[in-house]
């Protein structure tokens, strides 16, 4: 009769357990579709603004921009160029990525810093909760459970680029490279150039957008939603460099 009573509790407890479980679940999976709907509505919100375009635009055409950081000093950011003439700007851009994708630095290119199309500055952080605030423990595990493919890719995106520009020295400089080749893709590369000279490849990471045809998206669209969230462009009112000698 014991036996029973006690298989009877631990029985009562584990349906107890499992459902507890099972309820924390579903809320975790409700958090989770509750960003994706808050992403889908600021996503279009942005796309209307006219900032959002220029840089989309931007990126479409240039292909490339970077986070900067000098020190321990705020982040900077912008789509860049390095020379004023098309072809040689494209010959110094052509080698960089080459470089940064074989890490050699025998084809490394030098150049001068590069200047700024579209920049902002005073970037504190790059992270996903400057897009939808702190995430919840729970809404992390609905992450887990189901996550919406172009959310993970951005998180993945900002992971990168906050993770790999908090390793520099007191004097160096970091750049995180994004090149978007293409609608589809997004490559990152990170490049230190230390206090002490020299440089220093680090890691690089490629990410594939899945595009949704009935938000109009692409690449370059979704990394300009990322870009003013985190510069928060609006208010900073971005700057275009003067491209005259």
């Amino acid at each position: 009769m014991k036996i029973e009573r006690r298989t009877l509790l631990l029985l009562m407890i584990s349906v107890i357990i499992s459902l507890l479980i099972l309820i924390a679940c579903i809320i975790a999976r409700n958090k989770s579709e509750n960003i994706t709907v808050i992403f889908k509505k600021e996503y279009r919100k942005s796309s209307e603004s006219f900032e959002f375009n220029l840089l989309a635009e931007a990126l479409k055409v240039h292909k490339v921009s970077a986070f900067i950081q000098k020190g321990f000093s705020k982040k900077s950011f912008g789509v860049i160029y390095f020379d004023n003439d098309e072809a040689k700007n494209k010959e110094i851009i052509d080698k960089l990525l080459k470089s940064l994708d074989s890490k050699d630095k025998e084809s490394f290119p030098v150049f001068t810093p590069p200047r700024m199309l579209f920049g902002c500055e005073d970037i504190d952080s790059v992270s996903f909760s400057k897009i939808f605030g702190n995430i919840s423990v729970l809404t992390r595990v609905g992450f887990w459970l189901k996550e919406d493919p172009i959310l993970k890719t951005l998180r993945e995106i900002t992971e990168f680029i906050e993770n790999n520009m908090s390793k520099i020295s007191d004097n160096g400089w970091k750049y995180v490279f994004i090149c978007t080749p293409d609608d589809k893709t997004v490559k990152l590369y990170d490049l230190a150039f230390p206090g002490s000279g020299g440089y220093g490849f680090g890691p690089s990471k490629e990410f594939k957008f899945e595009l949704d045809n009935a938000m109009n998206s692409n690449a370059y669209k979704y990394v300009s939603f990322l870009i003013e969230k985190i510069t928060d462009m609006k208010s900073q009112k971005p700057k275009n460099d003067d491209k005259k000698e």
